[in-house]
């Protein structure tokens, strides 16, 4: 049951990425207790729902498939994969970089030896530094 409902909702937001009553049936379909899919078959077939609308640079959608599947990825070995290109969804294609650096810091707890996530943290939290000191010299300006 939860299956179909799954792929039906998947279906529906491709072609209206914006439907909220899709939305929430995959979402209460994942969270059921007698999911009748198996945890790697929703993945994959979340992974192929988020590919498509990747390609027509629809990113709000491509985020919630992602907020969708973590937690059926949590512990598994997609789990920081995933969490990976919720960062990046959310800096490069959505600007939210206050949202891109918390799934830093989450992805940094999973896998804690990954410098260039490490470095991406540090850069980002300096440009926040450096945005606050000029708009204090702005504000100093201006009076």
């Amino acid at each position: 049951m939860h299956a179909q409902t799954i792929r039906t909702a998947l279906g529906q937001l491709q072609d209206d990425p914006d439907l909220s009553s899709a939305w929430e049936a995959l979402s209460a379909a994942v969270e059921a207790d007698d999911r009748d899919l198996p945890t790697a078959e929703l993945l994959r077939l979340l992974d192929a729902a988020r590919a498509r609308h990747a390609d027509r640079g629809e990113w709000e959608a491509v985020l919630q498939l992602l907020e969708i599947a973590l937690p059926g990825a949590k512990g598994s070995d997609q789990e920081p994969a995933l969490i990976k290109e919720r960062i990046r969804v959310q800096r490069d294609e959505l600007f939210d970089e206050d949202a891109a650096l918390r799934a830093a810091r989450r992805y940094l707890e999973l896998m804690p030896g990954d410098e260039a996530v490490a470095e991406a943290i540090e850069e980002s939290e300096g440009k926040r530094g450096r945005w606050k000191d000029l708009v204090q010299t702005y504000l100093g300006e201006a009076e």
